[in-house]
């Protein structure tokens, strides 16, 4: 009876955690794939610590679909397995040691800890998005990996040489936790403080920028008027068509350059600093692979009301879509990439669209992982972008692809606050 109880409650842990932290979308999958786990561990009773391991891996297989960084699975694994470890240190461990433990009352007690514990989790991660910026995380970082790893191997194995009754027990099952919350608490501030910089150095970038676009636009103004003085002078002398074709053909190529670098000051009307950071970033880019744009920005942008991660994510994304598939070669004379900005009366409207030809694709296929239309894409721009519009209830997008014109648009709209 004790068994039984004992391979249920470990079952059911894994299970909440699994459910309430990552909820999963295949649930029906994996539920089915728990209860024949639960029904072989119980057929195999004996063999109880090999499902433990299994049940550590089949969670780090699900964390492989959602980020390939091993590094990131192991630091949020053990997370899991010291949330599990807490509520088992409370509410079973410590009873036991004092006497006081009853199997079925001490394990529904467990339960109703680690609940706890993972809904604040929970509320936590989708007011911080601390899961969402972990699967994006692209350092490996393996000597912290097999740290991490490696330690808590030692320390469990440590610990089981005890008897759970005894002191030493208690002790090196409290070391066990609190030095891995410790640790990966460490490098969760770490990773944190490296996405505060990343937001930094994008800020620092759109105010360097604004500095050389005034710079420019003042220079322009001072050559403008000195430009249409010469003008002026030929014209009051009466002189010919032809001295004042070179006039104009000698400045065209200068000044075409200094207006293409005014249609930069059109980014001056976005306030939010990260989003006019990230489009400096993008032109910057357009301008450095030879592709033409246009921007057209109608109305005042403030700041947005979108954690800053996402909005990184959600722009870079698109973006790179944009100019990934970007193809000159179709046949429309519509070369360009179109941005478009405006501020409706309840929602920001962004438009991006590039030339491009048709391929088939149904465009529902193109929000998946896996897939593109273009080999050198890994097919994660998009579907990225829809993980974050799923988890923002305040977003919304649409995929379009015109034959006429053989363009495709994505169009995104982020709902205004109503103020209080």
């Amino acid at each position: 009876m004790e068994a039984v109880v004992y391979i249920l409650f470990i079952h059911l842990n894994f299970a909440l955690v699994g459910f309430i932290l990552f909820a999963k979308q295949h649930f029906v999958g994996d539920f089915l794939i728990r209860l024949c786990f639960l029904l072989l561990n119980l057929w195999f009773s004996e063999w109880a610590p090999l499902f433990l391991i299994l049940f550590y891996f089949y969670n780090a297989f699900y964390l492989f679909y959602e980020t390939k960084n091993l590094f990131i699975i192991v630091l949020l694994n053990t997370f899991c397995v010291n949330f599990i470890g807490i509520a088992v240190f409370l509410a079973i461990e410590i009873p036991r040691f004092l006497g006081e433990y009853n199997i079925i009352a001490n394990t529904i007690l467990q339960i109703l800890f680690l609940l706890l514990i993972l809904i604040g989790m929970r509320k936590l991660d989708q007011k911080y998005r601390i899961t969402t910026y972990l699967y994006a995380y692209k350092k490996k970082r393996m000597y912290s990996t097999s740290f991490i790893f490696l330690f808590f191997i030692f320390l469990l194995w440590y610990h089981t040489l005890f008897p759970i009754t005894s002191l030493d027990y208690i002790l090196t099952s409290f070391i066990l936790i609190t030095s891995n919350s410790f640790y990966g608490f460490l490098m969760l501030m770490i990773l944190l403080n490296e996405k505060k910089e990343e937001h930094y150095l994008i800020y620092m970038e759109s105010m360097k920028k604004n500095e050389e676009y005034y710079q420019k636009l003042e220079e322009f103004r001072h050559d403008y008027k000195n430009y249409i003085g010469v003008l002026e002078d030929l014209l009051a002398k009466n002189q010919s068509n032809q001295e004042l074709e070179t006039v104009v053909g000698y400045e065209k190529e200068f000044f075409e350059k200094q207006l293409n670098d005014t249609l930069h000051m059109k980014l001056q009307k976005i306030y939010d600093p990260l989003l006019q950071g990230i489009f400096v970033k993008f032109i910057k880019r357009m301008e450095e692979l030879g592709i033409p744009y246009k921007i057209q920005i109608n109305h005042i942008i403030p700041k947005l009301s979108m954690n800053s991660y996402d909005m990184i994510r959600l722009f870079t994304n698109i973006t790179e879509n944009a100019l990934i598939h970007y193809d000159k070669n179709v046949a429309n004379d519509q070369k360009e990439i179109l941005i478009k900005v405006e501020s409706l009366w309840d929602c920001f409207y962004f438009e991006f669209s590039n030339p491009s030809k048709n391929t088939g694709y149904n465009l529902s296929e193109l929000l998946k992982k896996g897939n593109s239309r273009q080999k050198e894409s890994k097919g994660i721009g998009l579907y990225s972008v829809k993980k974050i519009v799923e988890e923002n209830t305040n977003l919304a997008l649409n995929l379009k692809y015109d034959k006429q014109e053989q363009r495709f648009y994505c169009m995104l709209s982020l709902k205004k606050e109503r103020p209080s």
